[in-house]
């Protein structure tokens, strides 16, 4: 966590030394503090709010997106005729869920039971339902791809 530090002034600005033991910390947007540390899982700009003796102050506190962690794939689950195609887009993010970026142009398709992808289109012709994965610096997102066939009419 970011650690903080405060320090009192009277009507005249005078200092009246540093107060951080016995001020309170909160941050917004979900985050949390511990005595004077404070912390956010979600990325983004955040205000830490020190208050001490009904006085308040506030800082910022910006968190990035930690390493990647998993991928997500979009969409998560489709329906084609069989030798239809889906776009597959990518996303990384980070193990709370923050957006690492879209992917997309440097993750490797695939999909099983006979289909292939080309890019990020991917398309199988049997019937049933197929995996498809996408691979980004050794990690992996799937999604299910569901080929019916056209109804018939007699």
């Amino acid at each position: 966590g970011q650690h903080y530090t405060v320090e009192a002034f009277d009507a005249f600005d005078n200092s009246r030394g540093d107060v951080t033991a016995r001020t309170t910390f909160t941050v917004d947007g979900g985050g949390n503090c511990i005595a004077n540390s404070c912390t956010a899982t979600t990325a983004g700009k955040h205000i830490v709010t020190a208050t001490f003796h009904s006085k308040s102050a506030t800082a910022k506190l910006r968190v990035t997106a930690a390493a990647l962690d998993h991928l997500t794939r979009t969409p998560a689950t489709a329906t084609i005729h069989p030798g239809g195609s889906v776009k597959y887009h990518a996303t990384a993010r980070d193990q709370f869920g923050n957006n690492r970026g879209d992917v997309t142009a440097r993750t490797t398709f695939t999909v099983d039971g006979g289909g292939n992808c080309v890019g990020s289109t991917c398309t199988a012709s049997t019937e049933g339902d197929h995996t498809v994965t996408g691979t980004f610096h050794g990690v992996t997102g799937t999604a299910t791809l569901t080929v019916k066939a056209k109804p018939r009419f007699v």
